[in-house]
């Protein structure tokens, strides 16, 4: 699709213009990979339309897709985005292999609260208490601690060492 390729071209010169010790790495190679290994990636389209604020999502309906909605202009806060929808698909992956609910985080729920208190701003805490519904916090707050902890390299690491693609065939 040529809007994600698009994406993908802003996503790379983006990373290039921003600091050394806040420059995202990877991003395009962690989308162009996933969408190699047959995860569909849909940029700007009739989701967000339909989702206007929304800045991404991971969508299993049908056949599991992420969608990123950077409105026309890529920053660092979409490339946090890509992150974070990836840490969705993983959450997803290893749920269908674990055999357990899609809303179960990776993580046993101490390690992760630990991990969370740790890392991710109580605003943050505090806005999925009030966007998102009780049995979704846990896996926000995964996803939200994943965007923080992890490069791209080390999610598409993650993503071939749990075997995910086989989630996607």
């Amino acid at each position: 699709m040529k809007l994600k390729s698009i994406f993908i071209a802003a996503v790379a010169a983006v990373a290039t213009a921003l600091p050394a010790a806040a420059q995202p790495f990877k991003h395009a190679q962690l989308l162009q990979h996933l969408d190699n290994l047959g995860m569909t990636i849909t940029v700007d389209d009739e989701f967000c339309v339909d989702h206007p604020g929304v800045l991404g999502a991971y969508i299993t309906t049908h056949e599991p897709h992420i969608a990123l909605c950077p409105g026309g202009h890529v920053d660092a806060l979409d490339l946090s985005t890509v992150r974070h929808e990836v840490g969705h698909a993983l959450q997803h992956c290893v749920n269908v292999k674990r055999g357990t609910p899609r809303d179960t985080p990776i993580l046993p729920i101490d390690a992760l609260s630990a991990k969370v208190n740790a890392i991710v701003p109580a605003s943050d805490v505090v806005f999925i208490k009030s966007n998102y519904p009780r049995h979704k916090w846990l896996i926000e707050f995964e996803a939200n601690y994943i965007e923080r902890a992890y490069t791209p390299l080390q999610l598409l690491q993650l993503w071939n060492d749990g075997n995910c693609t086989e989630v996607l065939l």
